[in-house]
């Protein structure tokens, strides 16, 4: 579908960032477009509604004109939904967590009990770190965070039980439609071995060249996938 065809957009975060990182993001797509945000529990205002039950009502909404953009803990929260093969609009999902490195999500969830101011800089370092430009986009990152909302470590503590749980089941999707993957390619957070699987098996699956887990900072790479998908 050509991306003028596209009605609405809805955007939502991964764990620890909120709905803002798609506040340069929505710059490259047109105004005329309806852009909605799915906020997470705990990253906004409170709510009685489960994650599972904000995108299990997402994907069964969705219309041939929506897209939906998901990052990470979201992304594999809609791969690991009951609604996914049944959902009608294009799911573009950006570094979803198939399977973290070895140890990643226990030794966060340790270390953020603890110690959860240098938890949370390793893992932000971890999401910036590739070939070039680590410093800056690490400042960049560390700022953006101090700058905006967190939520408590009670809430990211749920999330990281929730990345442990899918991890665990390993839903099939090679048959899935409407579904689309963009990868990092120096990912240091999560590990590349399913996503290497479905590109071999031609799965719709789309590789950004020298960019970390968090990739927000050249979104326009993002961008230019979109725009040869739809």
């Amino acid at each position: 579908m050509p991306i003028e065809k596209i009605h609405r957009i809805t955007y939502i975060h991964g764990w620890l960032f909120g709905s803002y990182i798609w506040d340069d993001a929505i710059n490259y797509f047109s105004k005329s477009l309806i852009h909605n945000y799915i906020t997470l529990s705990g990253y906004g205002e409170k709510s009685n509604v489960t994650n599972t039950t904000k995108i299990d009502h997402l994907l069964s909404s969705a219309n041939k004109e929506d897209m939906i953009i998901a990052y990470s803990y979201s992304a594999s929260m809609i791969l690991n939904s009951n609604k996914l093969s049944s959902c009608l609009g294009t799911m573009i999902l950006i570094n979803p967590f198939f399977k973290p490195k070895e140890g990643t999500i226990e030794s966060l969830y340790a270390e953020i009990k603890s110690n959860p101011r240098e938890a949370l800089r390793k893992f932000m370092f971890n999401c910036i770190k590739s070939r070039t430009n680590n410093k800056e986009k690490f400042i960049r990152l560390t700022n953006l965070l101090n700058n905006n909302f967190i939520p408590s470590i009670d809430i990211l503590c749920l999330g990281l039980e929730d990345l442990k749980k899918i991890n665990k089941t390993n839903k099939d999707i090679s048959s899935t439609k409407n579904v689309h993957i963009i990868q990092s390619s120096h990912d240091q957070v999560t590990s590349l071995d399913k996503y290497n699987q479905l590109k071999k098996n031609k799965f719709s699956t789309y590789t950004l060249d020298d960019s970390p887990h968090y990739p927000f900072f050249e979104f326009e790479k993002i961008y230019d996938i979109i725009k040869k998908i739809l």
